[in-house]
């Protein structure tokens, strides 16, 4: 778009906005500790921007075993994982269910936040905490999810959300509490499990996180 001179100002001021907006979430993945290669993917910033960044923010060089991510399939190896995945998946799932399957990194950011507060209060109430996903495995589980390469399961016999890999068949024979053998599947469901497709109703699961929009 441009005025009756011709000239270029309101599409400078619109691509300002747009650096301006990749620059602000380049700053918010760096304080979140996300690696340098899903910042480039989201921002498509260079390397020697995102160092000047770092410098900005005070921040040390990222660690070079930061680089090494791992996949999906390490990040859910054994049933303790799968279920630990869960916590991310669901509100992951209903935060990007808004937007119809598009992938958007502050859902990522603010799933991660409330599978935080909900695993610490879970935990608490049951069992020894598990390995806490870092934020750049909570991407990754996004992007498979987005990609329909892992789905969210519920346990046809208690209720257990857990994630798995996709078109994976569902029974209690792969349920992480059975594999655990944790026995729920002869008793009454712990009510303590997040609410969601095929699930009994229950309190809710974890405290409200006030979520602000963003401009």
């Amino acid at each position: 778009m441009t005025d009756k001179k011709g000239d270029n100002s309101n599409t400078t001021h619109y691509q300002s906005v747009a650096a301006g907006r990749k620059l602000a979430l380049a700053r918010t993945m760096l304080m979140r500790k996300f690696v340098t290669r899903f910042i480039e993917l989201e921002t498509s910033l260079s390397k020697k921007t995102l160092r000047k960044l770092r410098d900005e923010l005070g921040l040390p060089l990222e660690d070079r075993k930061g680089k090494l991510q791992k996949g999906v399939q390490t990040i859910i190896k054994n049933s303790t994982e799968r279920k630990n995945a869960a916590f991310f998946i669901l509100p992951y799932a209903a935060l990007n269910g808004k937007k119809c399957g598009e992938f958007d990194v502050y859902d990522v950011i603010d799933a991660y936040d409330i599978y935080r507060a909900s695993i610490n209060w879970h935990y608490n109430q049951s069992e020894k905490l598990p390995r806490i996903l870092t934020i750049n495995e909570a991407y990754s589980l996004a992007l498979a999810y987005i990609a329909r390469e892992v789905s969210l399961e519920v346990c046809p016999g208690c209720g257990t959300p857990f994630v798995v890999f996709y078109n994976t068949s569902v029974t209690s024979s792969n349920c992480p509490n059975d594999i655990a053998r944790k026995r729920l599947h002869d008793t009454v469901m712990d009510e303590r499990t997040p609410v969601w497709l095929k699930m009994k109703k229950g309190p809710v699961y974890a405290p409200a996180l006030d979520v602000s929009p963003r401009m």
